[in-house]
């Protein structure tokens, strides 16, 4: 009985079993016996069973059986292959692609800067000019800051090995599609410049600071395997070079290069303390009887000095641009994961002295939790300072603001609530803040021009007033607080107290909401920037041209509001004179209506 009756029953056939691969495939074709006619004795003769290779394997490996048809072997086309790869491998593929391109965006950008500037500058009168050099100014720093956050957080994501070559890999494009717009706006503000020196300045400082991202983004490839200083000093001579090209825009005062100073001093006070605990962290590993422990002090204490390292690096990188929120967010998270690693460490010391070969246990421990008191310490003096920068705004509620919100929140209780039992403790607070504020206006009426000392003055008093009236129905609700009148004098007196309160402090309350209307304007400015940079970057990728038009419509729309707006800021803040004040603050109002439509679709 044949055991293979041949393909579509063709005896002639033979099947040929072989290995099936995705990427190596053998293809079997049925032939016919060489032979026109049967002949006796060569109906079946012995055959050979050829390799995979298709040559014979020789006498050893011949079989008997009928051998016809034609075998072929080979591979398949390389885009026909199926190709097996982890999530790890997708993404750190797609990471170096990011790098490729980023690196050919600082070569574009290079060669945007030295273009002739596109502005026709006949145009433009004196002060024209010098509102769009303004506009020019903020455009720039406002992009040095997105990627110096970018920067940083690259410095932050690549400590971790795991995981984070996509986050890494956005932060790296965010480098990438800002530079060539930053190297646009340079070279439009050098164009703007009349100083012809400092618009060379400005250029020169402006390539050193392209080049310093090249080399860092040339670090941090994950072919290279750099050294992890390597990459840490890119970083730091990034935020070196950016704080040349800002000195250039913008003139350092005293005061900046102060604060400038004392940040960088922080961080290396964290570092300094770190290193002290880290010493103690060897000295509890080296006493404890246990193995494992010690090797997790040595591994959390390696961390820890990790971390710390990438702070200073952070702070050297975020530095001249920490007036701007998302610098300030990298800083403060660089400060954060130091924190988490010193609270890792003391914990795992905790248990490690418990197993002290000398004795010394308790006396360790204690010298490791001072140590870490002086860490902890040094962060947050380094957090504190970062809301001390003299270019942010509104970064903190200074103390006539919270003494006037306290004032604004007792008294309303008292007013909603007059019969609730603790009206007495409401009404006393209210006291106490009006009493603080009457102090300061006199402390600032001291040192205060003659024409604001009177202002400072009256209302000085005429809060003392008020204070003096709350104290007397207050005073006199307690000691009879079922009187209805009673409770009506001190709802009376607490409502003189706010009106004589807002009135003190109208004029700052004015100029406050101003303030944050003119952060919030400059943040929607940026945001809205950095959104169309985005656009831009995206286009290629889109791949329906309806949405790709509907996006450049909505940008185009959106982007020509954004000079007039960064203008109004500066007419703003420049303001004066209570004319100017109004005229500025009007336009203001106005560019904000006419941006938001179009930023907010």
């Amino acid at each position: 009985m044949a055991d293979h009756l041949g393909i579509e029953g063709d005896e002639g056939s033979t099947m040929l079993e072989d290995i099936v691969a995705p990427a190596r495939a053998t293809l079997i074709a049925s032939g016919q016996i060489n032979a026109s006619h049967p002949i006796d004795g060569h109906v079946a003769v012995p055959g050979v069973l050829r390799s995979t290779s298709g040559t014979p394997s020789g006498p050893a490996g011949a079989q008997y059986g009928a051998v016809s048809g034609i075998v072929t072997q080979g591979e398949l086309p390389s885009g026909q292959r199926i190709r097996y790869q982890n999530p790890r491998e997708r993404a750190q593929r797609a990471l170096i692609g990011t790098i490729e391109q980023t690196i050919r965006a600082v070569e574009e950008a290079e060669e945007e800067i030295m273009k002739p500037p596109q502005i026709d500058l006949p145009h433009f009168d004196a002060t024209n000019r010098r509102w769009r050099v303004e506009v020019e100014k903020e455009a720039v720093t406002d992009r040095l800051a997105t990627m110096n956050a970018a920067t940083a957080e690259v410095v932050q994501l690549t400590a971790i090995p795991d995981d984070t070559d996509s986050r890494v890999g956005t932060a790296i494009a965010t480098i990438g599609s800002n530079l060539p717009e930053m190297g646009r706006g340079v070279r439009e503000l050098a164009g703007l410049m009349q100083d012809r020196d400092n618009a060379g300045d400005l250029i020169e400082a402006t390539r050193r600071l392209m080049g310093a991202f090249g080399t860092f983004i040339d670090k941090v490839h994950p072919e290279r395997l750099e050294k992890r200083s390597n990459i840490l000093n890119a970083a730091s001579h990034v935020g070196e070079t950016t704080h040349d090209v800002i000195n250039v825009i913008r003139e350092e005062t005293a005061e900046d290069r102060q604060f400038h100073d004392k940040l960088i001093k922080r961080a290396k006070d964290v570092a300094t303390n770190t290193a002290s605990l880290v010493m103690h962290a060897k000295t509890i590993s080296s006493d404890c009887t246990e193995p494992a422990l010690r090797e997790q002090i040595i591994h959390s204490a390696t961390q820890t000095a990790f971390a710390t390292s990438e702070l200073v690096a952070c702070a050297r990188v975020v530095a001249p641009t920490i007036e701007h929120p998302q610098s300030q967010e990298r800083l403060t998270d660089a400060a954060h994961n130091v924190a988490r690693t010193v609270e890792t460490l003391i914990q795992e010391s905790n248990t490690a002295t418990q197993y002290s070969a000398s004795g010394n246990g308790p006396r360790n421990l204690a010298d490791i939790h001072a140590a870490a008191r002086l860490v902890t310490n040094s962060l947050h003096d380094l957090i504190d300072h970062i809301k001390t920068s003299p270019r942010g705004q509104l970064t903190r509620k200074t103390q006539e603001e919270y003494n006037y919100e306290e004032i604004m929140r007792s008294s309303n209780r008292v007013i909603t609530q007059p019969q609730q039992r603790d009206f007495g403790r409401d009404a006393n607070n209210a006291i106490r803040h009006s009493r603080i504020l009457v102090e300061q206006y006199e402390t600032e009426a001291a040192d205060a021009a003659p024409g604001q000392r009177d202002k400072l003055l009256n209302a000085a008093r005429n809060v003392a007033q008020a204070t003096s009236n709350m104290i007397t129905a207050t005073e006199h609700a307690q000691s009879r607080p079922q009187e209805a009148e009673a409770q009506m004098a001190l709802k009376s007196a607490a409502e003189h107290l706010v009106q004589a309160t807002n009135d003190a402090e109208s004029e700052r309350l004015a100029k406050q909401t101003f303030q944050r209307l003119e952060k919030a304007s400059k943040d929607t400015a940026a945001a809205a920037t950095q959104a169309i940079t985005a656009v831009n970057s995206a286009q290629k990728h889109i791949q329906t041209k309806k949405t790709v038009e509907r996006l450049v419509i909505e940008c185009s729309e959106t982007g020509r509001y954004i000079p007039t707006v960064i203008t109004s800021i500066k007419e703003s803040q420049a303001a004066n004179t209570p004319g100017d004040h109004f005229r500025a603050h009007s336009r203001l109002i106005h560019e904000t209506q006419e941006l938001l439509p179009p930023a907010t679709p």
